[in-house]
């Protein structure tokens, strides 16, 4: 990769030399120092590398104001380059004033030209709904409404008013038509794995009962299957209709059954996801709150950089709130083979 003659490293801001040790990103294409990078640890935009970011030299052709708008990315302007000299606020080496980045120790800088910017906004969710809430003094048993919209994440206006309102029960839909599979989306996992066992014991338990009757209508199907072409469509539909009929009660009973337990999931799911919210505040403030866990604390992207209180309490926000599209399914499948084997072994 050829290098422009003004290009500069993006962390400590000098610019490359022809016998500069020079490491290219493999992912953006961004170059830096090999010291600098090594200090770093990543890659200068590494909290880019999840948006498409390619890192381009065009800017050099281009005016001062847009080069510094396009060299890094959209949470900050470059600054003007000078030779002013600062202390790093974490090992008090001497640096440029305008780095981000101390290319003594890597700690972020908190000089006024990069207020602005801070890589932590990359990895959490900013939504509209969830800004909304920031200047709002609202709490919710003791909670800001703004942590209770960070966790949330999707559909904040609606859940937040409901638990203001705090009723002991209040009708979710998504509950209702999903049971379960939408208690393991939201990751409230524990009632997810009650409600999933409660349905699965009360098929296996009429399933049981009417074992006769249930056998005699399968029986009845895959002969009508079978017999598709020795039959006319009304004589299959007759046969089958006519077995339902001495088989209807295990199905009545079934479908009752499933009817009641999407009810109570669909009446309690607010409350439900409303002290999960509150226990995952809970959580993370009491984990912060303890020195070791602090310095144990790892988030691989950010590895070798100093991280606030504040900045890894909102990464925990981010990992531990929102949905997950995952347990749904993985609970579908799990129940679905656990099936397998009972029918394969009985």
């Amino acid at each position: 990769m050829t290098l422009n003659k003004n290009e500069r490293c993006p962390v400590c801001s000098e610019p490359f030399m022809p016998d500069d040790d020079i490491v290219i990103c493999p992912y953006c294409g961004t170059p830096h120092h090999r010291e600098c990078y090594n200090l770093l640890g990543h890659c200068f935009h590494s909290d880019k590398h999840n948006t498409g970011f390619e890192y381009s030299a065009d800017y050099e052709s281009e005016s001062k104001d847009e080069a510094e708008h396009d060299y890094v990315s959209d949470d900050y302007h470059a600054p003007v380059q000078d030779d002013k000299k600062t202390l790093c606020n974490q090992c008090g080496e001497e640096i440029n004033s305008n780095v981000p980045f101390c290319i003594h120790c890597g700690a972020r800088q908190n000089n006024a030209e990069y207020g602005q910017y801070n890589p932590i906004h990359s990895f959490t969710v900013h939504s509209a709904e969830q800004k909304q809430y920031e200047e709002q003094d609202e709490e919710i048993e003791g909670k800001p409404v703004a942590d209770i919209a960070a966790v949330i994440v999707t559909n904040s206006n609606r859940f937040i008013p409901k638990f203001l309102m705090n009723k002991k029960i209040s009708w979710n839909w998504s509950a209702f038509i999903f049971g379960a599979y939408y208690y393991f989306f939201r990751k409230m996992y524990k009632q997810g794995i009650v409600f999933t066992v409660i349905s699965f014991a009360a098929s296996l338990i009429i399933s049981g009962i009417f074992q006769s009757q249930l056998t005699e209508f399968y029986n009845a199907l895959f002969s009508s299957i079978n017999n598709l072409s020795a039959l006319s469509i009304s004589e299959n539909y007759e046969q089958i209709l006519l077995v339902l009929k001495n088989t209807s009660e295990p199905f009545c009973i079934l479908a009752a059954i499933s009817l009641i337990l999407r009810l109570i999931m669909a009446v309690f799911a607010n409350r439900f996801y409303r002290a999960r919210v509150i226990e995952v505040l809970n959580k993370i403030d009491d984990a912060l709150s303890r020195e070791e866990f602090i310095e144990n604390a790892s988030f691989s992207v950010f590895a070798g950089e100093q991280l606030s209180k504040d900045d890894m309490r909102k990464l925990y926000l981010s990992r531990m709130g929102g949905t997950s599209f995952m347990a749904p399914v993985a609970a579908y499948f799990a129940t679905d083979f656990i099936m397998y084997l009972i029918n394969l072994f009985i």
